[in-house]
């Protein structure tokens, strides 16, 4: 099947396929909704899960991926946006245990990912792992010095988590 995507750029910036605009209208009308909002979810899967995550924007009036690495984390670890570091600078934190030796839900030391915020996107900027074992990445954070309140996979797909 051949499908014609539409190149008519709108105020909203996106074009959607016949298709897509189909199965949109269909799940709105099945919400009782006339608004459209932007709603992403990733269904984990795998003995451990893998969550990737991502951030979008508006930028100069048109919808980009603001994190062009996407960062995985496990059931057990957390993607987390906010200010952190002692100047409060907006970014994004990904932690996840280190596999090292034992079973899922027991304590281990952590690896987290800092992406620093450029103005445009969320740039990788270090990798640094705890040097203790925890149960919680929440604890984890707090090591290495971040505070982290939300977990944006426990927020969108708490069941998981």
């Amino acid at each position: 099947m051949t499908e014609t995507i539409s190149t008519e750029v709108r105020a909203h910036g996106v074009g959607l396929s016949a298709v897509a605009k189909e199965k949109v209208r269909s799940l709105l009308s099945q919400e009782g909704r006339d608004d459209l909002r932007l709603r992403v979810a990733v269904q984990p899967g795998g003995s451990d899960h893998d969550f990737e995550s991502t951030v979008v924007g508006v930028v100069k009036g048109m919808l980009c991926d603001l994190i062009p690495e996407h960062p995985h984390s496990n059931v057990q670890g957390a993607f987390c946006v906010g200010k952190f570091g002692k100047d409060h600078r907006l970014g994004a934190l990904s932690l996840n245990f280190i596999w090292e030796d034992g079973v899922h839900y027991q304590s281990h030391r952590y690896e987290c990912t800092v992406y620093e915020w450029t103005g445009a996107e969320f740039r990788k900027k270090t990798v640094i792992e705890t040097r203790l074992a925890y149960e919680s990445w929440k604890d984890a954070a707090k090591e290495l010095g971040f505070r982290c309140e939300t977990d944006f996979g426990e927020l969108l797909l708490p069941e998981y988590r």
